[in-house]
């Protein structure tokens, strides 16, 4: 099972890694940074899925680079990547936060969130869920979704 995690907070990343690695079988973990890093992944290998994050910086960060401009929604950007180069990865949005800010000052919570991406993206988002690293129902979720999605587990 290739898989391809989109997420810049390396904490998250590490949680996240270590229970992919602790229920799927036959795992093959890859990890991008950034929304120009998860597109280049993307367009020069297969993944069977991707994990991403919703807040992403433009570019890697590193001891030099900021990233760029923070993207709230840079999410969103890779997806419209994907379906623009024709690039068809099941996706599951794994999100820190709960509502995010519009810009036109309004708030949209994780349930608008899953019904537009499901929208938009149709067939390729299989999942919306919210991360919470003290809580363990970000897990039971994930293990449902991978479930509908036939993903092997140990």
């Amino acid at each position: 099972m290739r898989i391809l995690m989109v997420e810049d907070e390396v904490p998250k990343q590490r949680h996240i890694a270590s229970f992919l690695n602790d229920v799927v079988r036959d795992l093959d973990l890859q990890v991008a940074k950034s929304v120009n890093s998860a597109v280049e992944s993307l367009e020069a290998q297969n993944f069977d899925l991707m994990l991403l994050d919703m807040s992403l910086p433009t570019f890697d960060q590193d001891n030099d680079e900021t990233g760029g401009r923070p993207q709230g929604f840079g999410g969103i950007e890779v997806a419209r990547e994907m379906q623009m180069a024709g690039i068809h990865c099941k996706i599951v949005v794994i999100t820190g936060y709960e509502v995010f800010p519009k810009g036109d000052g309004g708030q949209l919570n994780i349930g608008q969130l899953k019904a537009d991406l499901q929208g938009e993206f149709a067939g390729l988002v299989v999942g919306v869920l919210h991360y919470n690293s003290a809580l363990d129902e970000w897990k039971t979720n994930l293990l449902d979704i991978f479930q509908e999605v036939g993903v092997a587990l140990r």
